[in-house]
């Protein structure tokens, strides 16, 4: 993999020149790491969400149970 990383660099660096193929690179992974934060925190958010959703249930079904059974006792 590291060797991939190597020449796809060379190969930017050899097409564009020293200074904007740098530029590009760089400007490249500080979008690919903006993209990948935005798709941690909206994974974050919707595990979040989804625990609270399922916290919610549980204790709707719980209190189902409890007012079901002091009606029928």
């Amino acid at each position: 993999m590291l060797n991939t990383l190597v020449e796809f660099k060379n190969t930017v660096v050899k097409k564009f020149g020293p200074v904007l193929g740098y530029a590009i690179l760089v400007v490249g992974g500080l979008a690919v790491l903006s993209v990948l934060g935005f798709l941690l925190k909206s994974l974050i958010k919707l595990a979040i969400a989804l625990a609270i959703g399922a916290i919610l249930v549980f204790g709707a079904i719980k209190l189902y149970e409890i007012l079901g059974s002091k009606n029928t006792a």
